[in-house]
């Protein structure tokens, strides 16, 4: 193939590889304070797709399995979780249990958010590398005065989530 034939095929790909992502956000992870202040942040906001962006595989689908547990549960009005959801959203709390019910990946966590509120950038208590596996566990207080932790992970120079303890 003609070198200038090679060069227009190139420039092709390369702009067919760019589209539709100009209206995705990225994220920044290029260490790991950036990566668990940008994903407790989306936790708060409960925006799952910049949440997704921050995690891993196994994470997001861990997420999506607790979420989806959640879902199951509040569609079976489990009596002790209605206990907890009254409590934290007082009256009115039925229409958004069904809309919650009904609702995707983002509008769980929206909900899930409203049942467990937290900071919108939680200091980190301390850091805890793991020589082994390069990871980085984080700890985080919750608006309720519990601890959580936040397990990170470095892959080709950027930082993912591997556990989120919501």
């Amino acid at each position: 193939m003609p070198r200038r034939s090679c060069l227009a095929l190139l420039l092709l790909v390369v702009a067919c590889a760019a589209c539709g992502r100009e209206d995705e956000p990225t994220v920044d992870a290029s260490n790991p304070q950036v990566t668990f202040t940008g994903a407790l942040r989306a936790v708060h906001d409960g925006d799952w797709p910049t949440l997704q962006r921050y995690l891993t595989k196994d994470a997001r689908f861990a997420m999506e399995s607790d979420l989806r547990r959640l879902q199951k549960n509040l569609a079976a009005r489990d009596t002790q979780l209605m206990r907890v959801v009254e409590h934290q959203l007082g009256e009115g709390y039925e229409s958004e249990v069904a809309a919650a019910v009904a609702g995707d990946m983002p509008a769980m966590l929206r909900f899930f958010v409203r049942l467990s509120p937290r900071e919108r950038e939680p200091a980190a208590m301390g850091m805890r590398i793991d020589p082994r596996t390069r990871a980085i566990q984080m700890g985080y207080t919750i608006a309720n005065g519990e601890q959580r932790s936040v397990t990170l992970v470095q892959d080709r120079g950027r930082w993912y989530v591997s556990n989120l303890q919501l």
